[in-house]
């Protein structure tokens, strides 16, 4: 883990912040991480046609994609997702997953109303939502 020296001699580069493009992948494996800890059978990631992204998964006998929602605190995500996506086979089960991710220094400081950001050089830590199944 870094420490606030760390974060002092860091160069530019290491203090560039991440994509919204990067934090979409670390949360893909961090759900990926989380369904397996969980008893899931994680059968990879996928892509839909109009661009959202999932981890395929099996639950209860079948196979299930669960969508993945990031932010960055102090924000919460905001789930949207209520109705299944018309683009998956009904024999799927849609489920929706939050993620909110802080800076490895900023730590989820609870009187922190901005947050650091995240940086390329430095570690995040997330915090996990509640697996959701999205009804029809």
């Amino acid at each position: 883990m870094a420490t606030y020296e760390d974060f002092f001699n860091a160069s530019e580069e290491e203090r560039e912040e991440m994509s919204d493009e990067e934090l979409v992948n670390i949360g893909l494996r961090v759900a990926s991480d989380h369904l397996e800890k969980l008893g899931h059978g994680v059968l990879g990631f996928e892509q839909l046609a109009d661009g959202d992204r999932g981890v395929r998964f099996m639950h209860e006998g079948g196979e299930a994609l669960c969508f993945v929602v990031v932010a960055r605190y102090p924000r919460p995500p905001e789930i949207t997702a209520t109705k299944p996506r018309p683009n998956v086979p009904k024999s799927t089960k849609q489920f929706v997953l939050g993620i909110t991710f802080a800076h490895e220094l900023d730590a989820f400081d609870p009187e922190d109303t901005v947050g650091m950001k995240l940086m390329r050089g430095f570690g995040v830590l997330p915090k996990i939502y509640d697996l959701l199944l999205i009804q029809s």
